[in-house]
C-alpha cells in the first residue's frame, strides 16, 4: 500500500504565478514548452532527477531526468493507496479544474539547459515530493518505501534547496530589480553559494553539517550571517 495526500493541494507548494523564480530547480517540478525525444511537438514535463543528483556542483548537470506530463483522468484520493500506481496524479494541475498525471513508465533526458525558468507551471512540496518518490520506487521495484525514510534522506538536500532560494531572494532579487539579468545572477550567486557550503578549512562543511538534523538551525544562521553582511 501506498501512501496519499490528506488533500489535492498539499502535494504542490506552487502553481502558475505564485510560483517563486528564484527557487532551485527541484525534483517534482513541472514544466510547459519541453521538447521530448519521443514527442513531435512540445509537452509538459516533470523533472525526475533525485535532488542531489541532478547537480554537479552549483550547477544542474548536462542532462537531467524527466518524465511526460499529460490530462489524465481524474484520481480520488483514496485510489492513490492501490490504483493508478504507473502514474504521479497532478489534480488540478493549472488550477483550472483538469486533472493531469505524470508518466512514471517513460522517464528520458533532455538538457537541463532547455528548463526555461518562465516555463515552470508548478513546484512540489516536500510533501509532494516523498509521495513521487514512493510511486516511482514502488512502480520500477513493487517496493513500498515509507514516506518517513525517503523524507529522511532527501532532508539535507532539500534544506540546502530552501537555504539557497532564501540567498537568492536576498541577494539575485535585488539586483534583477534593478535591471541585472536574471539568469546570469543566479548563476553568478549559486556559485558563491556553493563555495559557502563547501568550505570545510576548519571542520565539516555546512553542508555536511545539513546532513545532521539537530545542526541544522547552525547552518541557518550562518547562512543568515553571511547574507546580512552580503546586503550591508
Amino acid at each position: 500500500m501506498l501512501d496519499s495526500p490528506a488533500s489535492e493541494d498539499e502535494i504542490y507548494l506552487a502553481r502558475a504565478g505564485d510560483i517563486d523564480p528564484y527557487r532551485p530547480v527541484c525534483q517534482g517540478d513541472v514544466f510547459a514548452e519541453v521538447q521530448l525525444p519521443c514527442e513531435s511537438s512540445r509537452t509538459y514535463a516533470m523533472v525526475l532527477s533525485h535532488p542531489c543528483a541532478m547537480r554537479a556542483g552549483p550547477r544542474l548537470r548536462a542532462r537531467v531526468t524527466v518524465v511526460p506530463v499529460s490530462e489524465h483522468q481524474a484520481i480520488a484520493l483514496a485510489q492513490w493507496t492501490d490504483g493508478h500506481l504507473r502514474v504521479m496524479p497532478l489534480p488540478d494541475l493549472r488550477e483550472d479544474g483538469r486533472p493531469h498525471a505524470a508518466n512514471l513508465e517513460e522517464p528520458t533526458t533532455i538538457a537541463s539547459g532547455s528548463l526555461a525558468l518562465e516555463d515552470r507551471i508548478a513546484s512540489l512540496s516536500h510533501d509532494g515530493i516523498t509521495l513521487l518518490q514512493q510511486r516511482y520506487i514502488h512502480n520500477h521495484s513493487r517496493l513500498s518505501v515509507p514516506l518517513a525514510m525517503l523524507y529522511e534522506v532527501s532532508a539535507a538536500v532539500l534544506e540546502e534547496l530552501e537555504l539557497q532560494e532564501s540567498w537568492n531572494l536576498a541577494l539575485v532579487a535585488p539586483a534583477v530589480e534593478g535591471g541585472s539579468d536574471l539568469a546570469a545572477c543566479l548563476e553568478q550567486e549559486a556559485a558563491a553559494f556553493d563555495e559557502l557550503l563547501s568550505a570545510s578549512a576548519d571542520g565539516p562543511s555546512l553542508r555536511e553539517l545539513l546532513k545532521t538534523p539537530r545542526a541544522r538551525a547552525e547552518v541557518r544562521r550562518t547562512i543568515n550571517a553571511a547574507i546580512a553582511e552580503r546586503v550591508r
